[in-house]
């Protein structure tokens, strides 16, 4: 639940929150404590929801979230720069590759859909 959320059914303002979370250590500890647990619940239900689903893709979803050097996307892009460019061409170029990149998430979310529709 998002901050905002979380004041409005406290029936407290978000401005007040902010004001409380500055000046009262212990107000500051309560809510950092209830974020973690509140996180903690998520994962729970998240692996759980992995598990029942028995879908690998659900843990390397994790493994890339949790360990991005390891497990992550690998993201890179290309640059070359001359003196005598205007930038125009490397700006096409970028932009070329980010839409390469989009196309590649689009598809990959299209066969999800199928693949969950399928099921």
């Amino acid at each position: 639940m998002s901050i905002e959320a979380s004041c409005s059914q406290a029936g407290v303002g978000r401005r007040t929150h902010y004001d409380w979370l500055e000046k009262d250590d212990a107000y500051e500890e309560e809510v950092n404590a209830a974020i973690g647990f509140s996180e903690a619940v998520m994962l729970s239900r998240l692996d759980r929801c992995i598990d029942d689903k028995m879908d690998w893709r659900g843990w390397a979803w994790r493994l890339s979230k949790r360990f991005p050097d390891k497990y992550g996307d690998l993201k890179t892009l290309d640059l070359n720069v001359s003196k005598q460019s205007d930038g125009s061409q490397e700006v096409l170029s970028m932009m070329k590759q980010l839409e390469d990149q989009f196309q590649n998430k689009e598809s990959l979310t299209s066969s999800t859909r199928e693949n969950l529709e399928e099921s």
